[in-house]
């Protein structure tokens, strides 16, 4: 970047892979298919390297669908704790401010919707109601 950050993009496959994260200090980190974790353990794990400059805005973020093996803890920790979409809240375990941010895949402006909605729904049809739920975001 031209301020001399960079950004790094690397997995948490396994508990052995956090190795390669301890001791280090990162201002953002976002975690992409965070219900795909059976449970919170390691995510929450990587935050104790969330650590800056006095100064610096720290941010987590999480993105998830539904219906993965970890729908249940992300569901019961960033959706039905009574925290209002896309109004700050503040999480109870850290203490800092969250915002909920739910969308679908129409909210992408990007591409073709039409032609995504027939991909997910192929790609659930041995499942509709993971279809449904990848289709309305529930």
């Amino acid at each position: 970047m031209p301020i001399g950050a960079y950004f790094e993009i690397a997995m948490l496959d396994e508990p052995a892979h956090y190795l390669r994260y301890q001791g280090r200090s990162f201002c953002w980190i976002a975690v992409d298919e965070a219900s795909q974790y059976p449970d919170p353990q390691w995510i929450d794990r990587l935050r104790s390297n969330l650590r800056g400059a006095q100064g610096v805005p720290l941010r987590f973020s999480l993105a998830a669908n539904p219906g993965e093996v970890g729908h249940a803890w992300v569901s019961a920790r960033y959706v039905f704790a009574d925290n209002a979409p896309w109004k700050p809240y503040e999480e109870k375990s850290s203490g800092r401010t969250f915002v909920s941010c739910p969308s679908t895949y129409l909210d992408n402006i990007h591409m073709d919707p039409d032609a995504y909605q027939r991909q997910l729904e192929a790609s659930a049809a041995s499942d509709p109601e993971l279809g449904r739920a990848w289709l309305e975001g529930d």
